[in-house]
């Protein structure tokens, strides 16, 4: 493995925080590996016992990275209100603040599940208090008139899932959508005007479509005799729980005995339904894309496609960040986590990735020549979904539960994040 260069201005930071700074930009490319310490001595150049004067093992380094995110997060805050009063600006200055290209990446904070109790604890009190001062911003912006009225901590939430998504998925983005989706300052720009303006061109639309049924793609309820159904359910149940804590784990650290514990079976009933740890991961990627297929197949159910309306957008989103609120349906989101498969796996998630992609541009091209969506520059056609995504991460890491009954209207507000903005209509 070639020795990773220091980010740039990171010889100036003291080697700790080096270490720590080079770990999350490698926690963002691959995912937490079940080595994360031999691979970051090997990138650093640097020796495992040189490593160990910092950290103790690798939940430590995890807790430490996590950590160091919680203060860099807090950091461009602090920033950012200094700077600002206006919630609106201070908002976008965040984003630019916490995203720029010259400053340590943060973390996505996607293996909580790996951290002892105490630790998983420390780590998301500091992340919560982080939400809840952003929440305040947006309340005070509300109180003043500057804010249109909204969920304010749904909408803290979905700006932080934005904030710490965009290092991760840049590999993946260039990958299968081209160079322009690797420049961080274009992306910048791109959420700061979603966030304060939405993507919609007449803010002030109502609209409410009618939910996805997403039954097709739920865990099934089968007869108690029916051999080839419970051979099937079972197989989606394993699927789903490994889903599960693969969201909040990453796809390294899941181990099969975990999954098997979590469905109350054995690892040999696992190779039986599945496969083993490649083919279990590879099964959970492709019903992934399953479900985001469906979803974004019934979206498009009865629309006229010479004259689309922004419903089937909103509709889309909504369906799909439901999926993810749903134990039933669950779908597996560490794709950095992937990074390290072989070239036939990623060439094929690489495929995934793009099924439909040229459906959902022309989609968006007609509603932006129609005037019904706003254009974003070199990102016009790209751009929104990779935002939409990136604004969802949240909803399956485990941050928080949210019930049956909560679900619509936290879904709602997510996409309205993003559809509306933020600024008072």
């Amino acid at each position: 493995m070639e020795a990773a260069q220091l980010a740039p201005g990171s010889a100036d930071r003291p080697r700790h925080i080096q270490i720590l700074d080079e770990a999350a930009r490698m926690f963002n490319t691959r995912g937490v590996s079940s080595k994360p310490l031999s691979d970051l001595a090997e990138r650093l150049g640097l020796s495992r016992a040189a490593l160990y004067y910092y950290v103790k093992g690798r939940e430590d380094l995890i807790f430490q990275v996590y950590l160091r995110t919680c203060e860099l997060l807090d950091q461009s805050l602090t920033a950012a209100q200094t700077g600002h009063t206006d919630a609106i600006a201070i908002v976008q200055d965040f984003v630019a603040q916490a995203l720029d290209p010259e400053a340590p990446d943060v973390s996505v904070l996607g293996e909580l599940g790996l951290l002892r109790p105490e630790d998983r604890e420390s780590v998301l009190g500091h992340f919560e208090r982080i939400v809840g001062r952003l929440g305040n911003v947006l309340a005070d912006g509300q109180a003043r008139g500057e804010i249109r009225p909204c969920d304010v901590v749904v909408a803290a939430r979905t700006i932080m899932s934005i904030i710490m998504s965009i290092p991760t998925n840049s590999a993946w983005a260039i990958l299968a959508q081209g160079p322009a989706m690797g420049d961080r300052r274009l992306l910048i720009a791109l959420a700061q005007d979603m966030l304060a303006d939405g993507w919609l061109s007449d803010r002030s639309l109502l609209m409410d479509p009618p939910p996805i049924d997403l039954t097709p793609v739920a865990l099934p309820k089968v007869a108690a005799f029916d051999r080839k159904g419970l051979a099937e359910a079972r197989r989606e149940a394993i699927l789903i729980a490994a889903s599960g804590l693969i969201n909040r784990k990453g796809v390294d650290s899941t181990s099969l005995d975990e999954i098997a514990s979590a469905v109350g079976a054995t690892k040999r009933t696992l190779y039986q339904h599945v496969g083993d740890k490649l083919a279990l991961t590879m099964a959970c990627v492709r019903r992934t894309a399953r479900i985001f297929h469906y979803v974004f197949g019934e979206a498009l159910r009865d629309l006229d496609q010479l004259k689309p309306t922004p419903e089937v957008l909103v509709r889309w989103q909504r369906g799909q960040a439901s999926a993810q609120l749903r134990k039933d349906v669950e779908p597996a989101r560490a794709v950095n986590g992937i990074g390290g498969l072989a070239g036939s796996y990623s060439d094929e998630i690489r495929e995934l990735i793009l099924k439909q992609n040229e459906v959902r541009q022309t989609l968006i091209s007609r509603l932006q020549a129609s005037g019904q969506m706003r254009t974003f520059g070199e990102l016009s056609l790209i751009g929104p979904p990779n935002i939409w995504w990136n604004s969802m991460n949240w909803l399956s890491r485990g941050f928080v539960e949210v019930g049956d009954a909560q679900r619509p209207r936290v879904v709602a507000e997510v996409v309205e994040v993003l559809s509306l903005g933020l600024r008072s209509i």
